[in-house]
């Protein structure tokens, strides 16, 4: 593609819904959004099915609505701004991981179906927290084509708690987000929704995970993962790279289409002061001048403020959820040719290819 130079081409009581009378004014997303709180309970028994009665807001949207896109997350709600990884202070992306800014409008894009899965306090606030961190970064306008639910499974947490003698079950917990996925991920199929056009996200990291926080890392991929496979979206299984490298905190990657990929080597020894500022798409944060960052590859190479990154081949299986610095409008197309994985988003990948092309011109 030719680049211009300018631009880059439950308690029974809590089942019900929950609407927030006036979000469309103070949130700009295209209706009121919609809290659905679950509690692992079928009339007044103990039960980890979701019946789409259960999520029957979402399951009539998906029937009387032609969505562009549908994208869940799990695991997403705000928790704090700022922290510091590896003596690397870091601002959350939150905001990011609810509504990437991948679904903001492009041009063929007319309605998102969008999905927040997570435990919401309310007693902290979570909800409002989580909400206002999304207007930091988004105009209403921004947000009129998204319909926005937040699916609360605290209660749902609980019950399984309390039925298992207060000894939390990770398998249950995380085979009940499981079995949320597969409910709604049925109702796709029956619809024919394209796989291209469905993500599922999986946020839930730990930043020193131990016992519990541990078999919940291990256990929620394989739960959602099998709830897509069931059916025709087993293709459709992102994961966020976490907290282990903040050079691609702002990533998600494909474990389904590319099972081998593995984090990259950091390497912060090298000095290399005096080099040409090329382009990166990575944020100001996550860039110390006068150190390098080696990623061992064998493909792509460019510079930023006196880092050095080498680009692996399986980066094209990098997808970033926070505006690069080299596409603020969101105006590079997505091509996706060689994978063809998704319409959301281009991937690092073809993100530096498009970079070299715009810097040969």
């Amino acid at each position: 593609m030719a680049l211009k130079r300018r631009t880059l081409n439950n308690r029974r009581r809590r089942r019900t819904t929950k609407r927030i009378k006036g979000a469309i004014k103070k949130g700009g997303f295209a209706n009121e959004y919609e809290i659905i709180n679950l509690s692992a309970t079928s009339g007044s028994a103990f039960s980890l099915t979701v019946s789409s009665d259960q999520l029957s807001p979402i399951i009539s949207k998906i029937d009387t609505e032609n969505y562009d896109l549908v994208y869940i997350s799990v695991g997403s709600k705000y928790n704090e701004q700022k922290f510091t990884i590896l003596g690397t202070t870091i601002t959350a992306n939150s905001a990011y991981q609810v509504v990437p800014f991948f679904l903001i409008p492009r041009t063929s894009r007319k309605r998102v179906l969008c999905i927040a899965i997570d435990q919401f306090n309310e007693s902290a606030n979570d909800i409002q927290h989580t909400l206002t961190d999304i207007k930091k970064y988004y105009k209403p306008e921004d947000l009129s084509h998204i319909d926005l639910f937040l699916i609360n499974t605290i209660d749902a947490r609980n019950n399984i708690n309390r039925n298992f003698n207060n000894n939390p079950d990770q398998i249950a917990q995380t085979q009940y987000i499981g079995n949320i996925i597969d409910t709604i991920s049925e109702k796709l199929e029956m619809v024919n929704f394209d796989p291209k056009k469905y993500m599922v996200c999986n946020y839930v990291k730990f930043k020193n995970p131990i016992g519990i926080e541990t078999n919940i890392n291990n256990q929620m991929p394989i739960q959602i993962k099998n709830a897509l496979t069931k059916h025709k979206y087993g293709q459709c299984y992102y994961e966020w790279l976490g907290y282990s490298n903040t050079l691609f905190f702002d990533y998600i990657t494909n474990y389904v289409v590319n099972p081998n990929f593995t984090m990259p080597i950091r390497n912060t020894n090298i000095n290399l002061a005096g080099n040409e500022t090329f382009v990166n798409s990575l944020g100001d944060e996550q860039r110390t001048p006068k150190k390098v960052d080696i990623l061992y590859g064998n493909e792509y190479m460019f510079y930023n403020n006196d880092i050095l990154y080498l680009y692996p081949l399986q980066f094209k299986y990098l997808f970033p959820i926070k505006p690069p610095r080299i596409d603020p409008d969101n105006n590079i197309n997505i091509q996706n040719i060689e994978q063809n994985t998704n319409d959301f988003v281009y991937s690092l990948g073809e993100l530096v290819e498009h970079v070299q092309q715009y810097n040969s011109v």
